[in-house]
């Protein structure tokens, strides 16, 4: 058992000294899905000295609160998997994309 408080120990001081790629990344995962305590305690404690990190969070908190007021929940990739594409439409992605690689 003390083993796995190492390990979350491990991963929150990981955390606390993230680079602001993860914290925006932990960031952006909130939406999904809860945090662990010590992950928001980490991603609170970066955005206090990381003014990009705490307009970010502050943007993503707007965001969820606007997706609760709308009453949809965001979309999961895992979600997508049944919607397919008209073959007009990826003949004319496929032709877009050529086009823009030459």
């Amino acid at each position: 058992m003390q083993d796995q408080g190492k390990s979350r120990g491990a991963t929150f001081l990981g955390l606390l000294f993230a680079p602001c790629s993860e914290i925006s990344l932990q960031t952006s995962m909130s939406l999904d899905t809860k945090l662990p305590r010590s992950h928001r305690i980490a991603i609170a404690l970066h955005c206090c000295y990381c003014k990009a990190c705490r307009r970010y969070r502050h943007q993503i908190y707007i965001l969820r609160e606007f997706l609760r007021a709308s009453g949809e929940k965001p979309p999961l990739a895992d979600g997508l998997a049944g919607i397919s594409m008209s073959a007009d439409a990826r003949e004319r992605i496929r032709k877009s994309v050529a086009d823009q690689s030459e």
